[in-house]
C-alpha cells in the first residue's frame, strides 16, 4: 500500500501498514548484503563494508519509526490490567445505554399502542 498522500489520510490511521511492509525488505536487503561472498580486494571489502552499514542503518531507521508509531498508540502506554479495567468499563456503559434504548423503546410502543 502506497504512503497518504495527504496528512489527513495519515492522521486517521495511527498505524500504517505501509510503514510496517517496509521491514521486511528491508531486513532482506541487510541479509543479502552480510551473506555476499566476502570479496578478495580490499576495494571490495570496504564496499562491502558500506553496504551492510547503509542496509543495517536503513532498516535501524524503519524499526525506530515502525516503534515510535506503536509508542504512541492511544493507550498504548497502559498496563494490561488498567486496559482490561477500561474495557470493563466501556462494556458497562455500553450495557446501560442498551438498557436505556430497550426502556425508551417499550416506552415508545406504549405510547403509540394507546
Amino acid at each position: 500500500m502506497p504512503p497518504p498522500t495527504t496528512s489527513e489520510e495519515a492522521s486517521q490511521n495511527p498505524l500504517p501498514a505501509y510503514e510496517f511492509e517496509q521491514l521486511i525488505p528491508s531486513l532482506i536487503r541487510v541479509l543479502k548484503a552480510v551473506n555476499d561472498k566476502l570479496p578478495a580486494d580490499e576495494e571490495r571489502i570496504a564496499q562491502q563494508k558500506y553496504a551492510i552499514a547503509g542496509a543495517t542503518n536503513e532498516l535501524k531507521s524503519l524499526i525506530s519509526r515502525a516503534k515510535s508509531l506503536v509508542d504512541s498508540l492511544p493507550g498504548g502506554d497502559m498496563q494490561l490490567e488498567d486496559q482490561d479495567e477500561v474495557i470493563k468499563a466501556l462494556r458497562q456503559v455500553r450495557d446501560e445505554k442498551q438498557k436505556y434504548l430497550e426502556l425508551f423503546s417499550q416506552q415508545l410502543q406504549n405510547t403509540h399502542a394507546k
